[in-house]
């Protein structure tokens, strides 16, 4: 068996834009999204040369409301449709008070699909 070393989360892209939160169908609120998405890579070094093996990818980020809207605060996933028309399932981590935005850090539960 391969011992693993050096592994480390690399963020690999950046998505940033106007989207729009549902709950179930129901349109919650329009945001300003600003996500980062990172890749864990494991470093083999028992193999000659030594490779590097791409591991999961994570999404996070900050949410901020557009308007009115309010994110609720729910255990159950949100969705967020992001301006090319892809979707992310995610969990509110915390709000944030910024005065008079709504702002939201978030993880995402899975990765991203197509419309």
């Amino acid at each position: 068996m391969y011992r693993l070393k050096n592994n480390e989360r690399r963020p690999i892209d950046k998505l940033e834009g106007i989207g729009t939160v549902y709950f179930e169908d129901d349109r919650v609120a329009e945001v300003a999204y600003d996500l980062t998405v990172t890749q864990e890579f494991a470093l083999v070094k028992k193999i000659q040369p030594p490779q590097e093996i791409q591991g999961p990818k994570r999404i996070t980020g900050m949410l901020t409301t557009v308007g009115t809207g309010v994110i609720p605060l729910l255990r159950s996933a949100l969705v967020l449709e992001l301006q090319d028309q892809r979707k992310l399932d995610f969990y509110v981590s915390r709000p944030i008070p910024n005065g008079y935005e709504y702002q939201y850090e978030i993880k995402g539960s899975g990765w991203l699909r197509a419309a």
